[in-house]
């Protein structure tokens, strides 16, 4: 049943982000096509007239292009927030709940269809940027200009990758990755357990009470954050090891934000869960 109700999920949101990633991949491919031949036009010095209209068209649909990056944003996060309210808390919550599904499967489903709906709106942005970069460097027509670029970029890089080798050590990317990952799905989960928890203590104005509910509860996560932070840097600069050991300190400081953001996901979602199990009141 697991597997329906991702199936239901994906096809319930779909007709809302699909288009909107569609269109950001043919805007995106419209625009590199324009920059490819207006570059290779000037190149030849020839249609300047065209190049005036093709500037202004580029213009526009990179405009509209970043438009359509930020509205996938948008669409997401009020997505996630109306299929949860509409399948628990609204006259749907009656169908939702005669099903034979348990609760884990439903609000595991959401869960995931939301999260393949981020990395999809993150790899449109990554295949967009790209048709662009290639754009620009057909359009440049100059090998040379190019692998100088992606030199100056690569040695970058290389630097960046030294510098964090040198102070971070090798386990504080890897823990990083963890931690984007678990904050994503925290960020989630606190969506999940703000609406549950406004539509648990309020009749009216719920709306209001899952924003306070917001940011109630990331104030105090950040706090318990903070003051674990604070503790365990005055443990290392007691003990010495902040001054002689930096790259301890900054993965231990990882550490602690993984351990912290994992903990975050758990309380929000059996939170979640238990006002879902035995205190849910669709009247």
């Amino acid at each position: 049943m697991f597997g329906k109700c991702i199936k239901h999920e994906l096809r319930a949101t779909r007709r809302t982000l699909a288009p909107i990633l569609l269109a950001m991949l043919a805007v995106s491919l419209l625009a590199s096509v324009l920059v490819a031949i207006e570059g290779r036009l000037l190149a030849n010095g020839k249609a300047m007239a065209f190049s005036a209209l093709g500037g202004t068209l580029v213009g526009i649909l990179l405009i509209s292009l970043f438009v359509l990056a930020v509205t996938v944003g948008v669409v997401a996060f009020i997505m996630v927030i109306r299929r949860f309210y509409t399948s628990f808390f609204t006259d749907e919550g009656y169908l939702t709940f005669t099903l034979p599904v348990t609760i884990h499967e439903h609000i595991l489903s959401k869960l995931v269809v939301s999260l393949i709906w981020q990395v999809l709106s993150g790899v449109c942005v990554l295949v967009s940027s790209g048709m662009l970069v290639l754009a620009f460097r057909w359009a440049l027509n100059d090998e040379e200009i190019f692998m100088e670029i992606s030199a100056a970029f690569s040695e970058l890089f290389s630097e960046l990758g030294a510098i964090f080798s040198e102070n971070f050590g090798v386990a504080f990317l890897p823990l990083f990755a963890v931690y984007a990952l678990l904050s994503m799905v925290y960020t989630i989960c606190l969506l999940y357990f703000c609406i549950s928890l406004a539509c648990m203590i309020a009749k009216k104005h719920r709306v209001v009470m899952g924003i306070l509910c917001g940011y109630g509860i990331n104030w105090g996560f950040s706090l318990v954050g903070g003051i674990a932070a604070v503790v365990l840097f005055l443990v290392m600069a007691v003990t010495n090891v902040l001054s002689e050991n930096v790259t301890l300190f900054f993965t231990l400081m990882m550490v602690l934000a993984t351990v912290l953001a994992a903990l975050q996901v758990f309380l929000c979602y059996f939170g979640t869960k238990w006002i879902l199990t035995k205190k849910l009141n669709l009247d």
